[in-house]
């Protein structure tokens, strides 16, 4: 009997990968790893692609099992973090440019697990390369009219600047991610604007732009509402919009004049020059603001 060729043991290689892929066994995909390069070499683009796709998998599906600051998560996250890498590249030789910022997009997610240590957070340099990466991938996205991405990416950006307490510049970038959320949900049915509503809406209180917040909140409450119909059962954000209206109403507190009785208001002057009084006194002159004192109910003792 002759012995198996190398082209026919790379294709039994193929097909116990593709059999391990296709059953999820990810532990036995991740098994096989060492053998990659004997799979890809020679191989044209796109199986080439298809290889590293089916690592890349393993390793994510493997790392969701684990907490986050796990040193085998960790380890995981820097295979991920490589795959992505020659993927990228290799998208971008084959055009597949949608694909190529998607995966750009989560190289810069790698790069922010890689970059955060449980005692200092995300480290200046982690924040730094995955800011370059998010911008890559939001100008991919405007370039090719890819508005889901260049909202994420938009979103992504609009993190970091909150994070460093850069508000406006927050803002700015969210209110961009909002708009592409719009031109997304209207190309692929989605619901993009229930992720970058909660971030803008910090955003906005944090520089206290309330005369933006309010059509925001309800803007909100109506895309959870939707999608508590579209859900058959009570969304996260339909709730979470009720917390906005709260603190929206704490702030407005703290910047409404306080007066010392309840029934007082602060009203525009109406007469256009100053009135006498009985006592003598004159009314304010027209644009000032006094104070209506409305009568209290029979039996009410003013306190």
């Amino acid at each position: 009997m002759c012995a198996p060729t190398a082209s026919h043991k790379d294709f039994l290689l193929m097909e116990k990968v593709i059999a391990a892929h296709n059953s999820q066994n990810w532990a036995e995909v991740l098994e096989l790893e060492g053998r990659m390069e004997e799979l890809i070499e020679g191989r044209d683009d796109h199986t080439r692609e298809a290889i590293l796709r089916m690592f890349l998998q393993a390793h994510r599906q493997t790392s969701m099992r684990l907490p986050p600051l796990h040193s085998l998560f960790q380890g995981h996250t820097l295979s991920i973090f490589r795959f992505q890498e020659r993927r990228i590249e290799l998208l971008g030789s084959m055009e597949r440019f949608r694909d190529q910022g998607e995966e750009i997009f989560e190289l810069a997610n790698s790069i922010l697990i890689l970059n955060t240590t449980e005692e200092f957070g995300v480290s200046a340099f982690g924040k730094e390369e995955a800011a370059r990466h998010f911008q890559t991938a939001r100008d991919l996205g405007a370039a090719h009219g890819f508005f889901s991405l260049e909202c994420r990416a938009c979103l992504g950006l609009g993190w970091l600047k909150t994070d460093e307490g850069r508000d406006e510049e927050a803002v700015e970038l969210l209110q961009n991610a909002l708009a592409a959320a719009k031109l997304s949900e209207a190309e692929q049915g989605d619901t993009e604007e229930l992720r970058v509503l909660p971030s803008l809406l910090d955003a906005l209180l944090n520089t206290n732009a309330l005369e933006e917040v309010e059509p925001l909140v309800k803007r909100y409450r109506e895309a959870g509402e939707a999608e508590s119909r579209r859900q058959r059962r009570m969304n996260y954000h339909y709730l979470k919009s009720f917390s906005f209206s709260a603190r929206l109403h704490e702030v407005l507190l703290i910047y409404t004049p306080r007066v010392g009785n309840p029934f007082t208001l602060l009203c525009p002057c109406i007469p256009p020059r100053p009135i006498a009084s009985a006592t003598g006194s004159t009314a304010p002159e027209c644009g000032q603001t006094h104070s209506l004192t409305l009568p209290l109910s029979p039996g009410t003792r003013e306190a």
